[in-house]
């Protein structure tokens, strides 16, 4: 869990939606990861930022 690496199923439809997530910083500074305006993810969005 602490090498920092992370090993992703070999799905296409879920490869093209982590492309599609963005990264956006609050003004408080917390981190949020969501998909684009105008997007959408079925998976659920990966708790990523820390």
């Amino acid at each position: 869990m602490n090498a920092n690496r992370v090993e992703l199923l070999d799905l296409p439809r879920l490869a093209a939606q982590l492309v599609g997530l963005e990264r956006r910083v609050s003004r408080g500074g917390r981190d949020s990861i969501d998909h684009l305006p105008a997007g959408m993810t079925t998976w659920r969005t990966p708790r990523l930022a820390r």
